[in-house]
């Protein structure tokens, strides 16, 4: 017959084997998400990249056609006032 020191080491060691095996199936299914996150991290990160980009083109295309729109006006103004100064 089995004393109580018996079954409370048989009770001890299943625990510790079930223990061991949730902790391996933890850890393996905290590898997975991980690097399913770290997969869509970049996948957001290379597309943030592409409308920066697109943006700052745009950006810098509207910038270049106020400034030459402003330029060209000064450049009239200075002429107009050549023209009654000169």
């Amino acid at each position: 017959m089995a004393t109580v020191d018996d079954i409370f080491n048989l009770l001890t060691a299943v625990n510790s084997t079930t223990l061991g095996r949730i902790e391996s199936e933890i850890k393996a299914m905290n590898q997975t998400t991980l690097g399913r996150i770290e997969s869509e991290i970049l996948n957001i990160q290379s597309l943030l990249n592409a409308i920066n980009q697109t943006t700052l083109g745009r950006m810098e295309g509207e910038i270049n056609a106020i400034n030459q729109t402003t330029l060209g006006r000064i450049e009239g103004e200075i002429k107009d006032i050549q023209a009654h100064v000169g």
